[in-house]
């Protein structure tokens, strides 16, 4: 394929290639392409590394011929954006954008003309459980085994090409893309002020809410569906409660018993285990059969689902807080 030189805008290889669209027939027509290029510096244990990988971006109509015309967009998951290798000591790991990073966002930030900062983790598999993984990013960057540091990460614009359009019915995405299915658990402590600023002061006082009493265990095992409704009671008025939409929020260090969570952010890496759901339809497991795990945080044990509910919360009176304890879900592919 014709590679053309880097240019600042696009105008004359859009012209070129509805020319060749007029001259083509009835074969597929041409379309512009931007070569994206993703780059990262980061360092294990000290030792300074610096890798990259290359994506397409189509100038196309995802609906043929729609009311909105053509953008510049990624083709499906045909092309991740991801690049995956081996540590010097052999573990393997993968690196992409952080997911919230490019889960809904513009044409013009998934395919930049311009050099663009950009959010990424990286995965590595855990030598003691080889089925779980380690995540570090910007802040979490010490495991048990590595210190592993992002320095840098970059989308860039590499150089323009020419491709033939596909209907999005025809991506053919490559085999085990997206790779397993793991979670997290993570947390938000909300405070006294910021539930009076939210308005949630009067759902609380209402006893709609699960109050923690000092040293209380809480099984999911035992819950019926009004104690499904009171730990997400906010669902209606304040679904972002549920849900980190800004990422990660204060991870918790995993055990082989328990998840055990501090008041406050550390650098530890964010422990990612295997889901047993399997990429099933979650919705669909009743709430008795769903997996679980048990989380300790200062005198309360709270068991919850690792499936099907994005997050409960539970009021604490002794220091008028919200602890909001979130399930978040991502699939790597490892090579």
């Amino acid at each position: 394929m014709k590679s053309f030189p880097l240019q600042n805008n696009v105008k004359y290889l859009i012209a070129a290639t509805t020319s060749l669209f007029l001259l083509s027939g009835c074969q597929p027509p041409v379309v512009p392409v931007k070569n994206i290029r993703y780059s990262i510096s980061y360092s294990v244990d000290g030792q300074e590394f610096q890798i990259s990988k290359t994506y397409k971006c189509y100038y196309e109509d995802v609906g043929w011929i729609s009311e909105r015309g053509a953008d510049w967009h990624i083709r499906g998951i045909d092309q991740p954006i991801r690049i995956s290798g081996t540590l010097p000591d052999g573990e393997k790991y993968v690196a992409q954008p952080v997911n919230s990073m490019l889960t809904g966002a513009s044409p013009e930030y998934q395919c930049p003309s311009t050099e663009t900062p950009i959010a990424s983790e990286i995965f590595v598999t855990d030598k003691e459980h080889p089925e779980n993984l380690n995540g570090f990013d910007d802040t979490r960057i010490k495991s048990k085994d590595h210190v592993i540091k992002i320095n840098k990460s970059m989308l860039s614009l590499d150089s323009y090409s020419m491709g033939t359009y596909k209907l999005p019915k025809d991506y053919k995405p490559q085999a085990n893309s997206l790779g397993k299915l793991y979670y997290t658990i993570s947390a938000r402590f909300i405070s006294g002020a910021e539930i009076d600023q939210d308005g949630l002061r009067n759902y609380i006082n209402s006893r709609k809410s699960i109050w923690l009493e000092n040293g209380q265990a809480i099984s999911f095992t035992r819950w019926g569906t009004e104690d499904v409704e009171a730990a997400r009671s906010f669902l209606s008025t304040k679904p972002y409660l549920y849900y980190s939409a800004g990422g990660i929020e204060i991870t918790g260090d995993h055990t082989e018993q328990a998840w055990v969570f501090n008041r406050s952010s550390s650098t530890n890496s964010i422990t990612w285990i295997v889901s047993s759901t399997k990429n099933k339809d979650e919705t669909m497991i009743p709430d008795k059969n769903l997996p679980k795990d048990l989380i300790k945080f200062e005198n309360n044990e709270i068991e919850i689902p690792t499936a099907k509910y994005g997050g409960f919360h539970f009021y604490n009176p002794r220091n008028d807080t919200l602890e909001v304890f979130y399930l978040t879900k991502t699939q790597v592919p490892l090579p």
